[in-house]
Order: structure tokens, then C-alpha cells, then sequence
């Protein structure tokens, strides 16, 4: 079943989270990666998603870094989607078939 987000920014981030599935197939992980790189980019506002912050930490650091500070956060928090991640990662760095890359030699 897919994961739904909420209405909630934190709700979001979740769903976000939770929907990365290593054992996609690499068009499927790159399209994930793309949509995190999004949300980190543009997602919603930091406050929306570490509510403890002040203004004066708010302005301290750009947007984004309050978003990855905030994923970071919920990857520590559940080793289910934590492990899920590190997976993920290994799959997206894994070095792809030699048929791809690098190109055959021309004699």
C-alpha cells in the first residue's frame, strides 16, 4: 500500500520517507532522490516542521538546511526508515552493470 501524505509538514516528510524503497528500480530511485532534493529545496516552512525555533534561528540559516536538519532528525528517530535509507543509498551509489558503463573499447 502506498504511503499517504497528511496535511501536516511532518506528515509529509513521513510519507516522503517512508515511500523510498531500495529494491525499486533505479528509474523509480532517481525519481525518489529527485523528489527529496525538491522537498528540501522547496518544501514547507522550517518552523512548520521544528515548531521549537525562534525567529532569531529561523534567520540564522537558510531554509533548506532547517529541512535537512529535519529529516535528519526523523531518520533518527526510526530505525525502520533509517535502515530503509541506507539501503536505498547503497542502491543509488551501487555502480552500475558493466554493459552501461564504461563504454566498450573501440579497436
Amino acid at each position: 500500500m502506498a504511503v499517504r501524505p497528511g496535511n501536516s509538514a511532518q506528515a509529509q516528510l513521513e510519507a516522503l520517507l517512508q515511500s523510498a524503497d531500495p529494491a525499486s528500480s533505479r528509474p523509480q530511485r532517481h525519481s525518489w532522490l529527485i523528489a527529496l532534493l525538491h522537498w528540501l529545496r522547496a518544501g514547507p516552512q522550517p518552523h512548520l516542521l521544528i515548531p521549537a525555533l525562534t525567529m532569531e534561528q529561523l534567520a540564522a540559516r537558510p531554509d533548506p538546511v532547517w529541512r535537512a536538519q529535519a529529516a535528519l532528525e526523523a531518520l533518527d528517530a526510526d530505525a525502520g526508515t533509517h535502515a530503509a535509507m541506507v539501503a536505498l543509498r547503497r542502491q543509488l551509489w551501487r555502480r552500475p552493470p558493466s554493459y552501461i558503463w564504461p563504454p566498450p573499447e573501440t579497436a
